[in-house]
C-alpha cells in the first residue's frame, strides 16, 4: 500500500475520481507507529494529467497544477492556525510520484453529497446549521488569505462527528481553490491587478451561488451538477412546503443566491454571516457574473482581462438565443412555469432586447389568463364533487402554469379542500356500510377518520353518536365476541407483516375495551413493526438505485462514478456481495484504464521526441525514442516509419 510521509494507506482507495485525465484518489490511511486510538485519517493524492510538449511544457504545466493543489492546501492550513472553525484539519501534505497530496480526518458518516443521496428531509434547524457552518469557514478563508473558498461543493463538505441530527452537526470543508492561481502569474501591471481584482469577486460570487445550490439539493433531496439541473428562479412546490412557516424565507434565500446578477455590495458573505452567525439562529463589488465568468477568469493565461470579458459575453450572446428559443417553444406548449424561467434568463442578459420584452408580456398574460380558467374549472368539479378530475386539474395547473403568489395561496387551499373532502366522504361511506351491518367497531373507526377531516361536521357527529349508541347497547358478550375477532386479525396481521393491519385492527380491538393492555401492546408493537419495515424499505429501494446507477456507469465506462456508487450501495448494505464485486470490477479497471492512458502517454511522449530528434539529425536519439513507442504501442505505423527512416539516414550518413 502507499505511504505517504508518516501516513500508510490501508486497503483499495475509497475513492477515484477522473476529470479529463487529471486523477484525484482519496485513500484510508493510519498514522505509522500510532496506536488505534489515535483514529483513521484520510489522504487525498491529485495526479494532474500530463501534456508533453516541444520543450517540455507538459512537465512545467503539471508541475504548476500540482503546486496550486498544495498551495491551497498550505492556505487551509494556515486560516486554521489562526482559529478558523469549519475547515477539515491538516495533518500533513507534500509531493510524491503519486502526485501532490494532504492528510486529514476520515469523516466515518461522509459527505454532504452522501447525505442528500439518502433523500432525508431536512427542517430549518438543520437548513440554519448548515449555512452557518458554509458561511463561517467561507468567511474565515476570506479573512485569512483574501479569497473565499471558491470551490465549493457538496462533495468538499463533510458531516464532522458521531450520528446525530443534522442542525447539531458541525461540518468540515476542504479542498478550496488556492487564492493566487498560477495561470495569473504571467499577466503583468494593470492586467494582473485588474484579474486579481475580478478573482475576489467571482470567487466569493462562486461561494454564495454554491450556497444556494446546496439550499435547493438538501430541501429537493438530489444532487445537481450545473444550473442547467434545476430551473431559476426555483418555483414554488410540496418540499418546500414540508419546512412549514419559513419554506417561502427559504426559497427567497435560495433564489436571492442563484441570482446571474447578484450583487456583492447587497449580498456578500459577511451579510449572511449576520443572519446565520455560527451556533446562532437566522432567518463589494458591484454586479459581478456567476459560473461561466469564474471559469473563464480562471483560465486567463495572459491574453489580460479583455481577452476573458471578450470570451464572456460571446458565451452570454449564444446562452441568449438559447434561451429566448426554449421560452418560445415552451410558451408554445403552454408550459407557463418552463417559459416563464426562460425568459427571466433570457431577460437577465439583454434586459433591453425587443423581441424578449414581447415575449416575456405575452407569456405573462396567457398565463393569468390559463390560471384563472384552472381554478374556475377546478373549483366547478369541486362543487360537483368530482374529486378526482378537480385534483387533476389542479395538478395540471401547478406543472404547467406560474400563478400570482394569491393565486398560488388559493390554490393550496382549493387542493387541501378537495383533498379533505375526498377522504371525508370515503371515510363517511365505509362508516354507514358498517353502521347498517351493525360492525359498530369498523363503524365508529371509520366515522372517528371522518371527523378527524371536518370537526365540525354535523352529518359525522350524528353518525358517531349513532355508532356509539350501538356500541353502548351490545351486550357484555358482543363486545367480548368483537374484541376477540379483532384482536385474532390483528395478531394474524402481525405474525404476517401486515402492521398497518395489525394497526388497525388493534384500534377496533380498542374500541371495545379502551383500556386493553393486550391490545395496547399489539398496536405499540405493530407500530414499531412498520417503523423498521418503511426504513428498511427505503434503504432497499435507495441500494437499487445506486447499484443501478453504478451498474449503468460501469457500462458507461465512468469507472469512477462506478465505484462510488458501489460504495454508495454498501453504505445501505455493508455486506452485500454484488456491491462488492461491482466496487472491485470497477476499481480494476479504473487501474487498467489509468496505466492505458500511461502507456499512451509515453507512446506520444517518445514518438515526439523522436521526431524532434530526426529533424534535428540525431538518428541515435530518435531510433531509440522510436523503439520506446513501439514498446508501449506494438507495430504502431508512425513509430515504425519513424524507425526506418531513421536508421536508413543514419546508414546514409
Amino acid at each position: 500500500m502507499p505511504i505517504f510521509g508518516d501516513y500508510e494507506t490501508v486497503g483499495e482507495p475509497v475513492a477515484v475520481a477522473n476529470e479529463s485525465g487529471h486523477v484525484t484518489t482519496v485513500w484510508r490511511a493510519s498514522k505509522s507507529g500510532a496506536a488505534k486510538s489515535a483514529g483513521e485519517f484520510a489522504v487525498k493524492v491529485y495526479a494532474p494529467r500530463r501534456k508533453t510538449a516541444p520543450g517540455d511544457a507538459g512537465e512545467s504545466l503539471d508541475r504548476d497544477r500540482a503546486l496550486e493543489f498544495l498551495e491551497g492546501v498550505k492556505q487551509l492550513k494556515k486560516a486554521q492556525t489562526e482559529g478558523a472553525r469549519s475547515l477539515a484539519p491538516i495533518h500533513a501534505f507534500g509531493n510524491s510520484e503519486e502526485g501532490a497530496w494532504f492528510v486529514t480526518d476520515y469523516f466515518q458518516r461522509g459527505s454532504l453529497a452522501a447525505w442528500i443521496n439518502r433523500r432525508v428531509n431536512v427542517d430549518s434547524a438543520a437548513l440554519r446549521q448548515i449555512v452557518a457552518c458554509l458561511v463561517g469557514g467561507c468567511l474565515d478563508l476570506k479573512r485569512s488569505r483574501g479569497n473565499s473558498h471558491g470551490n465549493l461543493k457538496t462533495t468538499n463538505v463533510f458531516l464532522v462527528g458521531p450520528t446525530r441530527p443534522l442542525r447539531k452537526t458541525p461540518l468540515a470543508l476542504t479542498d478550496a481553490h488556492p487564492a493566487a492561481p498560477m495561470k495569473l502569474a504571467g499577466l503583468g501591471g494593470e492586467d494582473r491587478q485588474t484579474a486579481d481584482e475580478l478573482l475576489h469577486q467571482v470567487m466569493e460570487a462562486q461561494d454564495l451561488r454554491a450556497i444556494g445550490e446546496i439550499i435547493l439539493q438538501l430541501v429537493e433531496g438530489r444532487l445537481v451538477s450545473n444550473a442547467y439541473d434545476y430551473n431559476y428562479p426555483v418555483p414554488r412546490s410540496a418540499v418546500w412546503n414540508l419546512l412549514g412557516k419559513e419554506g417561502e424565507r427559504w426559497r427567497a434565500l435560495c433564489n436571492q443566491l442563484l441570482d446571474p446578477q447578484l450583487s456583492l455590495e447587497e449580498t456578500n458573505l459577511e451579510t449572511l454571516a449576520k443572519k446565520f452567525p455560527a451556533g446562532g439562529k437566522g432567518g463589494g463589488g458591484g454586479k459581478v457574473l456567476g459560473a461561466v465568468a469564474a471559469l473563464a477568469l480562471l483560465g486567463l493565461a495572459g491574453g489580460g482581462a479583455y481577452g476573458w470579458m471578450k470570451w464572456s459575453n460571446q458565451q452570454k450572446g449564444a446562452q441568449f438565443e438559447k434561451d429566448l428559443s426554449a421560452a418560445r417553444e415552451s410558451f408554445d406548449r403552454t408550459n407557463m412555469i418552463l417559459a416563464w424561467d426562460k425568459i427571466n434568463l433570457a431577460l437577465n442578459k439583454k434586459p433591453e432586447d425587443g423581441a424578449a420584452v414581447k415575449l416575456k408580456a405575452d407569456i405573462e398574460k396567457r398565463n393569468g389568463e390559463e390560471c384563472a380558467n384552472g381554478v374556475k374549472v377546478a373549483g366547478e368539479l369541486l362543487h360537483q364533487k368530482n374529486y378526482p378530475e378537480a385534483l387533476r386539474q389542479l395538478d395540471w395547473v401547478a406543472a404547467n402554469l406560474r400563478p400570482s403568489e394569491a393565486l398560488a395561496s388559493q390554490l393550496s387551499q382549493l387542493k387541501s379542500n378537495l383533498q379533505t373532502e375526498q377522504d371525508f366522504g370515503r371515510a363517511m361511506e365505509a362508516g354507514q356500510k358498517a353502521y347498517d351491518l351493525k360492525n359498530y367497531p369498523e363503524a365508529m373507526t371509520q366515522v372517528q377518520a371522518a371527523l378527524d377531516k371536518k370537526p365540525n361536521d354535523s352529518a359525522a357527529a350524528a353518525l358517531r353518536k349513532k355508532v356509539q349508541t350501538g356500541l353502548d347497547n351490545q351486550s357484555d358478550a358482543q363486545r367480548q365476541k368483537n374484541y376477540d375477532a379483532a384482536m385474532e386479525s390483528g395478531r394474524a396481521a402481525y405474525s404476517a407483516k401486515k402492521y398497518a393491519e395489525a394497526i388497525k385492527q388493534a384500534d377496533a380491538a380498542l374500541i371495545s375495551k379502551p383500556e386493553d393492555s393486550a391490545a395496547t401492546k399489539l398496536k405499540r408493537d405493530a407500530e414499531k413493526g412498520k417503523y423498521e419495515a418503511d426504513l428498511l424499505a427505503e434503504r432497499e429501494g435507495k441500494y437499487i438505485e445506486a447499484m443501478d446507477a453504478g451498474r449503468k456507469a460501469f457500462e458507461g465506462k465512468k469507472y469512477d462514478e462506478a465505484v462510488n456508487l458501489a460504495g454508495l450501495a454498501l453504505g445501505y448494505k455493508p455486506d452485500d456481495e454484488d456491491a462488492k464485486n461491482l466496487q472491485r470490477e470497477a476499481q480494476a479497471a479504473l487501474r487498467e484504464t489509468a496505466a492505458q492512458a500511461e502507456q499512451s502517454r509515453k507512446y506520444r511522449e517518445a514518438l515526439t521526441v523522436g521526431q524532434k530528434a530526426y529533424a534535428g539529425k540525431d538518428y541515435a536519439t530518435a531510433i531509440q525514442q522510436a523503439d520506446a513507442a513501439l514498446a508501449n504501442r506494438s507495430g504502431d505505423a508512425a513509430a515504425t516509419k519513424l524507425k526506418a527512416d531513421a536508421q536508413q539516414a543514419q546508414a546514409d550518413a
